[in-house]
């Protein structure tokens, strides 16, 4: 594996394991009812998601070595 793929593999795992932590919270909020910390959760899911779309689409997850 190359540095460039290993920084890669880092960062997307970085980033899937904060939205793995929001779609639980987003779980336990709404099993709670608590749909204020759902919504607030939801809202912060949306933005990682938005953040790594642009980086797809901008091309700044690939490996380039």
């Amino acid at each position: 594996m190359t540095s460039a793929e290993n920084k890669r593999l880092v960062f997307v795992n970085f980033v899937m394991g904060r939205i793995h932590e929001h779609v639980s919270s987003i779980y336990e909020d709404l099993a709670d009812d608590n749909f204020v910390g759902a919504a607030d959760n939801i809202k912060w899911l949306t933005v990682e998601l938005e953040d790594l779309t642009e980086q797809i689409t901008d091309g700044r997850l690939q490996t380039s070595d």
